[in-house]
């Protein structure tokens, strides 16, 4: 699930995948999954190099989800649907 609880704003948004987990420790994918995700992830590190180090260690893997249904939530939407539904 995606949610956008840390995101400012008033509105909820949700999508949630259901799918096939496919499970990947090998070097080759943190090679280039890792520097990707930390040029792209809001991370406290001080430099994506910095984020790279802490999330490439042995005990980590990286779970890839092949989408078979995608579930989504946007709260405003629903919010203006139902006040023009009211009216």
């Amino acid at each position: 699930m995606i949610s956008s609880a840390s995101v400012d704003g008033d509105v909820s948004q949700t999508i949630t995948f259901k799918g096939r987990a496919i499970l990947h420790k090998d070097q080759a994918t943190r090679d280039w999954f890792y520097p990707d995700f930390a040029r792209h992830a809001k991370s406290p590190a001080p430099t994506p190099e910095d984020f790279v180090a802490f999330l490439d260690t042995p005990a980590r893997i990286i779970i890839e989800v092949v989408p078979e249904k995608i579930i989504s939530f946007d709260g405003g939407l629903m919010r203006d649907a139902t006040s023009a539904a009211l009216q």
